[in-house]
């Protein structure tokens, strides 16, 4: 420790006699550094004797917390692995997707941006669960299933845009797409398309830039290409099949008609 805070060091004019350091607000080296002495110096044997003053409660990036594995390995976009607790406490860390955000309890996703949102999510899918999707479901998971008239229809690693050059070559999923849409600012923000009522009043006083990414989106992502969204003409569009059951009404504009008219051709 002596070494640590020296002049030009990592903890560098940091008492450690006589006050906590905070670590939400440190950087990632500051919080790495304090993990790796306590790995050493902290407790006689068991994990929890060893953990650090910068050690963090991470486990409700999980929809079910006790699901979390901060041991796993992490390495999404990176060349070596670490681990899943360093990743979050890189995320966390100030001018990151996280910084400031705490997964000690409940996290609310609702009203958090897409980046916030899909870290989330790529986080969860290498450290929540140990095989099953259900098992690896983030914190910031929603049910979109709604979205479609047949719910069991929803596919949510359909591919709402494909990989290529102009986007990283990295593809869009349905459930990323619906993040965004859902996300503050954007046409869907704030609705709910995990149930048949609150999916209902997603069409509810919306514009045509809101219907029309709701049928756009179920183009793609329901299998039947129905979206909770039914038209009004007395000439549907092409994919609009009658018999099937629609469990909301929401009147097309010109716009959005179009809009389905050109997809579909």
């Amino acid at each position: 420790m002596a070494h640590f805070t020296s002049s030009g060091n990592t903890l560098a004019n940091y008492d450690y006699g006589f006050h906590h350091i905070h670590c939400p607000l440190e950087s990632y080296t500051v919080k790495e550094t304090v993990n790796i002495v306590a790995s050493y110096c902290c407790g006689t044997g068991d994990a929890a004797s060893q953990r650090s003053a910068c050690w963090t409660d991470y486990s409700h990036v999980c929809a079910t917390p006790a699901n979390y594995q901060g041991g796993a390995a992490y390495d999404h976009e990176l060349s070596q692995a670490v681990t899943c607790d360093q990743a979050m406490d890189s995320f966390t860390s100030s001018g990151n997707n996280l910084a400031g955000k705490d997964f000690s309890s409940a996290f609310s996703c609702p009203a958090e941006g897409y980046n916030v949102k899909n870290t989330v999510n790529i986080v969860a899918t290498y450290c929540c669960g140990t095989g099953d999707a259900a098992s690896r479901r983030s914190g910031c998971w929603a049910d979109y299933s709604y979205l479609c008239a047949d719910p069991s229809s929803y596919m949510p690693s359909a591919e709402w845009e494909a990989a290529s050059a102009d986007n990283g070559n990295t593809a869009t999923s349905c459930d990323q797409i619906m993040d965004y849409a859902t996300s503050p600012g954007q046409a869907l923000e704030g609705d709910d398309f995990s149930s048949a009522s609150t999916a209902a009043e997603s069409c509810v006083g919306k514009d045509s830039s809101a219907i029309t990414a709701i049928h756009s989106f179920a183009y793609i992502c329901c299998g039947t290409g129905n979206s909770i969204a039914t038209p009004t003409p007395s000439t549907p569009p092409l994919w609009a099949a009658a018999s099937l059951r629609r469990s909301a009404w929401c009147p097309f504009s010109p716009f959005s008609w179009d809009f389905t008219e050109r997809v579909v051709t």
